[in-house]
């Protein structure tokens, strides 16, 4: 249970500056249903962590840019073998 609401949770979590994440973009890869974009945008209004930061903030001011669905790249594979194209 809630497997996908972490999933989901990371790829906003990654997006945070360090210590609390990576700063960088997030990459969906999804076998079923496409990405759920109505729950991303619940976990960025409701999540204490997500929901204060600023994802239009301007890195070249050093501010690093908070979570934002434009920095997760969503894409849907049928088989094994896509799947195997897109890691590579």
């Amino acid at each position: 249970m809630g497997k996908t609401q972490f999933l989901l949770t990371l790829l906003l979590a990654v997006q945070l500056p360090p210590p609390r994440g990576l700063g960088k973009a997030a990459l969906y890869i999804s076998t079923e249903a496409p990405l759920q974009t109505t729950r991303l945008r619940q976990l960025l209004a409701s999540h204490p962590l997500l929901r204060h930061s600023d994802p239009d903030a301007d890195p070249e001011d050093g501010a690093a840019a908070g979570p934002s669905l434009s920095r997760i790249l969503s894409i849907q594979t049928p088989d094994l073998e896509a799947q195997d194209h897109i890691l590579r």
